[in-house]
């Protein structure tokens, strides 16, 4: 449709000192990951988006977001009960964006 846009972005994570800290913000993040340096190396890893994107009007954006995040060798996970921190995290959100 004329008004329907797909866009693809990716991203490219990576430390500037591999002993440096590799993680969320727990202020912003809504709590902490426990993602702590590993000193393999400074290759965070990659994020994948796919947008979906509808121009309702002029001013009014409808969009449908996937990101998957891959993981690489630069983090590890905080704890005796951590996660395995090589997983995929997956995240789906929908926006609405206003211009006035």
């Amino acid at each position: 449709a004329e008004n329907t846009t797909f866009a693809v972005q990716a991203y490219y994570y990576r430390k500037m000192d591999k002993d440096g800290f590799a993680g969320s913000n727990p202020n912003v993040d809504l709590g902490s990951t426990g993602l702590v340096a590993d000193g393999n190396g400074r290759d965070v890893g990659w994020e994948l988006d796919g947008i979906l994107g509808y121009d309702y009007s002029k001013d009014v954006r409808c969009q449908l977001v996937y990101a998957a995040f891959f993981p690489l060798n630069a983090i590890s996970q905080d704890g005796s009960n951590a996660a395995d921190i090589s997983a995929v995290a997956h995240e789906i959100r929908a926006e609405l964006n206003v211009r006035f």
